[in-house]
């Protein structure tokens, strides 16, 4: 009995005195208590479009080791994103396209991404980023996943919070 009653305490005071010695900061509470809602500047968003193209296209992988005459070229929709915004990676070129350009293409394909919304909600940054492929006379495809952005400790991690194939 004696057992079962030390077992039992104990497995109620353990998680209390180890959870706070595996939280983690988030930036959104300074000491006082008081919240304040982070700041959501152009660096912030230049950052988190580099994370998300290096995570979704793989970009380092895909660079040659030699140096090569022909660069890496990634096709964005200029919709929602400036040239301003985007990363610069060794040996890669993106070419930003406007609406025109998609509606007049006349190619056999067109495969190119987008970052349909970059959204600060105040605490967090939701991101859906699409890979459309115009295909002609093929199945033309397009997937598209969300992301929600948080920052801890200064810097911007992410986590999928949805995602679609459509055909």
């Amino acid at each position: 009995m004696k057992r079962t009653l030390i077992f039992s305490l104990a497995a109620l005071i353990f998680p209390l005195c180890v959870s706070p010695v595996f939280a983690q900061t988030v930036d959104t509470k300074p000491q006082t208590g008081k919240q304040v809602k982070p700041q959501f500047t152009e660096a912030d968003k230049k950052l988190i479009i580099k994370s998300l193209l290096e995570q979704k296209l793989q970009i380092k992988q895909q660079i040659p080791t030699e140096p090569a005459k022909e660069k890496l070229v990634i096709k964005l929709s200029g919709k929602n994103l400036d040239a301003s915004l985007l990363p610069e990676f060794p040996q890669v070129e993106f070419v930003l396209l406007t609406d025109d350009d998609i509606k007049n293409y006349k190619g056999r394909e067109l495969d190119y991404r987008e970052f349909e919304k970059i959204e600060f909600n105040g605490y967090n940054v939701m991101v859906t980023f699409t890979h459309n492929n115009l295909a002609r006379g093929f199945f033309p495809g397009k997937s598209s996943a969300t992301y929600e952005y948080y920052k801890i400790n200064g810097k911007w991690l992410n986590r999928m919070l949805s995602s679609y194939i459509a055909n």
